[in-house]
């Protein structure tokens, strides 16, 4: 900014110049008949000032409004290069106000004190500049930290988490928003453009996962597609095992999962979902392949199946048989001389419980046994060796298992 002043005499006073600042002067002469040229330019500097009152905000800001001199310190709770702006104290106690005020000084020497600010620390960070997940037309950062959503739609269902942190830890919430509204109107669907019609028609299928397994049980994590326009008020649970009928399982309270009850242990299941709001239901889902927890049963040894043995008989024990997770239906049981090729059925559904007795047997003979052991997961297959007593004594010689 230039400045000009006149004077009829050698000698010149300028005024209203700002302290500390460096300023250009040239000097010129003039008559009536028109002005001369210019000096040289030479440059000069006003001195320093004590400083004049500063200002404080509460959130440690220091204005620049007066700070124009070569500030060489602040005085607060502790000394500050003049070059600071703001000062952070930490490890306040939150059950106490503090009252802080500024002063700052120069080469003169130090100003008069800031105005007195009191201040209260919080004991939590406030939740401000965050970043949203998403960030559209509808979805907006507020500048308090929050996060406004417009027109909210069934695509924005989800979990919705804030982080905060300082130099002393971190701190996380999480909240989940469920939408509920009402179908739309026939004038809204029909004010839409074609795409969107159809996709306001009827729900896509939805996102299906099988994420637990028990023996009996199957849970399923359901959620709506993310480009659904209306809101789903029902989900159809579709499933059969491999020899079955396709059953059905409705789903109306909306929430994440969905638990298919009374099923067969073991045992794989094909499972596909469908979604269905006001307007009707949409495509299915994909064919998911999940299976129930639980094998098939285990071989027994001999030393724990045969119970007795006699010249004409043999006592069998099913209770220590290992059932695989699931329990045992039934066994079918043969037997045969070790010297012939046919085998004869005892039975095809003895039970595990008690003890089975094979009888009409040859004294001083040898047999094989052949045992199968179902439940719902399926079926193992053992045999087994043995000899009759005779008159003192029966040998039993260790078995020969297979399986199938």
């Amino acid at each position: 900014m230039d400045i000009t002043t006149t004077s009829s005499t050698e000698n010149i006073v300028l005024r209203s110049l700002k302290k500390y600042i460096k300023y250009t002067v040239q000097v010129l002469a003039y008559t009536s008949v028109g002005d001369g040229v210019r000096s040289d330019p030479i440059q000069c500097q006003t001195e320093q000032e004590v400083q004049y009152t500063i200002y404080v905000t509460q959130a440690g800001l220091v204005k620049d409004e007066d700070v124009n001199s070569n500030t060489t310190r602040k005085t607060t709770l502790v000394r500050l290069n003049g070059n600071r702006r703001s000062l952070q104290i930490q490890k306040l106690d939150p059950k106490y106000k503090y009252e802080f005020a500024i002063t700052a000084s120069t080469a003169i020497g130090e100003g008069s004190p800031s105005k007195s600010v009191m201040i209260t620390p919080s004991s939590r960070a406030s939740g401000i500049k965050g970043i949203a997940s998403t960030s559209n037309d509808r979805i907006k950062q507020q500048p308090d930290g929050s996060l406004l959503l417009l027109n909210v739609i069934v695509a924005d269902v989800g979990e919705y988490s804030c982080q905060v942190g300082n130099s002393f830890g971190q701190d996380s919430i999480t909240d989940q928003l469920i939408v509920n509204s009402p179908p739309l109107s026939p004038d809204v669907i029909s004010g839409l453009h074609a795409s969107e019609s159809v996709k306001a028609t009827l729900p896509l299928p939805p996102n299906v996962i099988p994420i637990a397994y028990s023996y009996k049980t199957l849970t399923l994590k359901i959620q709506p597609n993310v480009n659904d326009t209306e809101p789903v008020t029902e989900y159809n649970i579709f499933y059969r095992h491999p020899f079955g009928k396709w059953e059905t399982a409705h789903k109306k309270n909306i929430v994440d999962y969905y638990t298919i009850n009374d099923l067969s242990c073991g045992t794989p299941y094909k499972v596909y979902v469908t979604a269905s709001n006001s307007l009707g239901t949409g495509d299915r889902t994909d064919i998911i392949d999940a299976k129930t927890s639980g094998e098939s049963p285990e071989l027994l040894s001999s030393d724990k199946l045969i119970k007795e043995v006699s010249s004409n008989e043999i006592g069998l024990n099913f209770d220590f048989w290992p059932d695989g997770g699931c329990p045992i239906l039934y066994f079918v049981i043969e037997y045969k001389e070790t010297t012939s090729s046919e085998w004869i059925l005892l039975s095809n559904n003895a039970q595990s419980s008690g003890v089975f007795f094979i009888s009409d047997l040859k004294p001083s003979t040898s047999y094989q046994l052949r045992i199968s052991a179902h439940n719902s997961a399926g079926q193992k297959t053992g045999e087994y060796d043995f000899v009759t007593l005779s008159a003192l004594k029966c040998i039993i010689r260790i078995p020969k298992t297979s399986s199938e």
